[in-house]
């Protein structure tokens, strides 16, 4: 296959799975996490240049014109918080505010400082009460490493935010459990008397909660917790 499709194949689609949600987990990066991202994007580098496996990373970098996927991840992160999220940043130890940021292009419809994200979805065909409780979760895996989190907003402000790094033979299933689990348990912990909505993408998730028969130990733990609001409005969707 030529380089050039290799090369449009890899930032379309391998690089945008990986920096799937940059703006939660893509900050402050260990040593041992730099180095995985190196390893997978040089998989794909290798195959685009056409090089020999030899060849330095930084090399194949130059030969693909590719950007370095922790520098790619650090501006999509940054560029999220921003621009999505409206949350200051920081850049070279200088803070960045998103009305002190002109974005160039008509990308946003409008500022992105100006639009509420929880104004953003809808449930059951009617806007998100604004008093209500709303909880991101996510669970993933990425080169072995298995991760889970939550953040949590009241109107459009975002005011917590988890995640937990587990073993890696825990499974995306597992992770998006703990993460909505967890998200209960804080619910529960800080405002109980509160409506509350945990919106998640893990279909498999929603659909064994709604079963009649479960074995699993984690969902009947998550279960137990949820029925431990007394009849408070909640929803998982």
């Amino acid at each position: 296959m030529p380089s050039q499709y290799l090369k449009t194949w890899y930032l379309a689609v391998i690089e945008r799975m990986v920096l799937y949600a940059a703006p939660v987990w893509g900050f402050n990066l260990q040593t041992r996490a730099r180095r995985n991202l190196s390893a997978l994007q040089r998989t794909f580098l290798l195959r685009i240049a056409k090089a020999n496996r030899h060849t330095s990373t930084v090399a194949l970098q130059q030969l693909a014109g590719v950007v370095p996927l922790e520098l790619s991840l650090e501006r999509e992160a940054l560029c999220g918080r921003l621009f999505r999220l409206g949350m200051k940043v920081y850049v070279d130890e200088r803070e960045c505010l998103p009305d002190s940021v002109q974005k160039i292009g008509n990308r946003w419809f409008m500022p992105p400082w100006k639009f509420n994200i929880i104004d953003r979805f809808i449930y059951n065909g009617q806007p998100i009460p604004r008093d209500c409780r709303v909880y991101f979760t996510d669970g993933s895996k990425i080169a072995g490493s298995v991760g889970s989190a939550f953040c949590a907003f009241h109107g459009d402000q975002m005011i917590y935010t988890w995640r937990v790094t587990l073993d890696s033979h825990n499974s995306i299933f597992q992770a998006e459990i703990i993460a909505i689990y967890e998200a209960l348990k804080w619910h529960l912990l800080n405002s109980p008397g509160e409506n509350f909505l945990i919106l998640t993408d893990s279909f498999s998730t929603v659909v064994a909660l709604r079963s009649n028969r479960q074995r699993n130990i984690l969902l009947q733990k998550l279960i137990k917790k949820y029925y431990e609001f007394n009849g408070h409005f909640g929803a998982l969707a």
